[in-house]
This record gives structure tokens, C-alpha cells and sequence, in this order.
């Protein structure tokens, strides 16, 4: 079975978190080049953006494929326009969200085929090869550098949005309360103390 492309996982995610968006009163943008919603601004002229990013060169018939989401709360009009006030979902996720998450994260790569050896060779000794092979193992916490979701199928996409479903409105209201758009985050742990 195929991975899913990223025009299908960026068709399912929205479809399936539009709900949760549109409840917490997010607008779809149209000029991003991935999907992302904006809040309307507040008294500060302050938004908050939520978005869905496919990670296009993380894609192998075996490792699967991957995506994040992140949210930003900003003076400007479209999201990702610098580094101040963004911050990664699992930065405003409290621990028993955190848990939930890789849990699911941690069935998506035990799901996965080992790839055959030949495959493993075409990736050089070293550095590369043992990071191609991590991508294997079980995740045991969120970073900055494992900040993706995994998947494999598009079943594994339906299973990631019904789980982040429940977390959109949570995720929006920290971001407009717990990020400054001054102040930079990417790159950090939780930036929550539960």
C-alpha cells in the first residue's frame, strides 16, 4: 500500500478538523501553500494561527511519511512570516496530551514494514543510516527535531484527526493566552508547567 500524497492528508486533516476549527471561530486561509486557519483579531490587533504542515521530504515506502501542526499568535496576516510567537503543538500540550499522542505515535511505527536490508543500503554508513533507522524506533518524547506525527496509511491519517480533533480549541486558546508574539519558542520544550 502506498503512502498517502500530501494534497490527500491535507484534504483529510481539514476536512476532518474543519469542525473544530470553525467552533472556535478559525477562518480557512487561501494564501498559504498548506492548510491554515486565522482567528479573528482581537482588542491588541493580536490572531492566532493554527496550521498543518506535510513534512515533503520525509516520505519512504517504509518509514512512512509525516506532519505537524503549529500555532501562532501574531500581528501579522498570514502565519510563518518570522520566528516570534510560533510555537509546535506538543510546546502547549499538557503531559496526559503528550502521553496520548505517543502513544499513538509509537502504534503508527510499530505498524511500519522493516524495510529489507537492501533498502537500508542505499542510505551511506554513518550518520544518515542511523537516522534513516530511527525512524523505527519507539518515540519516547516530542522536540524539536521529532515534532512530526507519523503515518503510513490513510487510515493512520483519519486515526491522527480524530485524536487532534479534541485538541484544536485547547491548542487555540493557549496560543493566545501562553505565546507573546515578542518572544520566540520554537526550538523549546512545553511551555506549559502541568
Amino acid at each position: 500500500m502506498a503512502v498517502p500524497t500530501r494534497e490527500t492528508v491535507y484534504t483529510e486533516l481539514s476536512r476532518r478538523l474543519e469542525p473544530a476549527l470553525a467552533s472556535g471561530k478559525m477562518k480557512p486561509l487561501a494564501d498559504v501553500k498548506y492548510p491554515a486557519w486565522r482567528s479573528q483579531p482581537d482588542a491588541d490587533g493580536l490572531v492566532v494561527f493554527y496550521s498543518i504542515q506535510v513534512d515533503s521530504k520525509a516520505t519512504d515506502p517504509f518509514a512512512g511519511a509525516q506532519f505537524r501542526i503549529e500555532v501562532e499568535h501574531s500581528t501579522q496576516s498570514l502565519p510563518a512570516r518570522g520566528l516570534n510567537g510560533r510555537a509546535l503543538f506538543f510546546q502547549l500540550l499538557t503531559t496526559e496530551e503528550t502521553r496520548n499522542l505517543l502513544t499513538r505515535q509509537n502504534e503508527v511505527i510499530s505498524s511500519l514494514s522493516t524495510p529489507p536490508r537492501s533498502h537500508v543500503d542505499l542510505y551511506p554508513e554513518g550518520p544518515v543510516r542511523q537516522a534513516y533507522l530511527g525512524y523505527f524506533k519507539r518515540q519516547r518524547s516530542f522536540d524539536s527535531v521529532n515534532s512530526w506525527l507519523r503515518y503510513g496509511t490513510e487510515s493512520d491519517v483519519r486515526d491522527w484527526a480524530e485524536l487532534l480533533g479534541p485538541l484544536v480549541t485547547p491548542l487555540i486558546e493557549r496560543a493566545a493566552n501562553v505565546l507573546r508574539p515578542d518572544e520566540r519558542y520554537l526550538g523549546r520544550g512545553s511551555l506549559l508547567l502541568t
